[in-house]
């Protein structure tokens, strides 16, 4: 049995033409989004990438998309360290021709009772009686799960899939699954700076959503 984790929280935005080279250590020192002393970052900028580790976010940047992840997401400040780290990275640069943003949560929970693990999964993403139930009735079956829908103005997409690993402290081999959430807006060429500030204010009502359906879900798994 293991803890459910959130193991990656990050934001992307999507641009036809995003120009890495601009997010300079002097230019983000200068708009305040790193400090200003170089000690307390680690920068990599090379033509076409740009990257940037502080201790409370990591920072991408390629020709199509600004990518930012967060590294401790369930503190309370993460919500406002994307709207005011990714929000203003964006309103400064209103120029760029951005296409979408997308909000993503990734959580885990695995268990080493795997035979307990094989009857869950069947129970809970396969109904008996199935065409592809009956293909898959061995205890060695395991089963995922795509998702979709509208929520919070935004397009909600979850891939949920097996996932087997060996446990660091024991050497036991573990299995379990993993909830892949995306939450996804298209932004208009006339509005999009504001579309995207938009949707990245709604971060901490995503990870809320992704949470809660994760737990009431797949909680069985780290309660066994």
């Amino acid at each position: 049995m293991s803890m459910p984790s959130l193991d990656l929280a990050n934001c992307v935005v999507v641009a036809q033409q995003f120009n890495p080279s601009i997010l300079s250590e002097h230019w983000l020192a200068k708009h305040g989004l790193i400090a200003d002393s170089p000690d307390d970052r680690n920068m990599i900028l090379v033509p076409g990438f740009t990257r940037v580790e502080t201790a409370g976010f990591i920072l991408e940047a390629r020709a199509d998309r600004l990518q930012f992840v967060v590294r401790d997401p369930q503190a309370g400040d993460s919500p406002a360290l994307v709207t005011e780290t990714v929000g203003r990275i964006v309103s400064l640069l209103p120029e760029t021709p951005y296409r979408g943003v997308g909000l993503n949560f990734h959580w885990t929970v695995v268990t080493a009772d795997r035979d307990r693990l094989a009857g869950g999964l069947r129970e809970m993403l396969v109904k008996q009686g199935s065409p592809i139930y009956d293909l898959f009735v061995g205890t060695d079956a395991r089963f995922g799960a795509y998702l979709s829908k509208d929520i919070l103005g935004l397009r909600m997409r979850v891939d949920i899939k097996p996932v087997t690993a060996t446990r660091a402290e024991d050497g036991a081999v573990v299995e379990g699954l993993v909830y892949h959430f995306n939450f996804h807006k298209d932004v208009d060429e006339e509005r999009a700076v504001e579309q995207i500030q938009e949707a990245l204010a709604l971060w901490g009502q995503a990870l809320a959503v992704s949470q809660e359906i994760f737990s009431t879900t797949a909680g069985w798994i780290g309660n066994g």
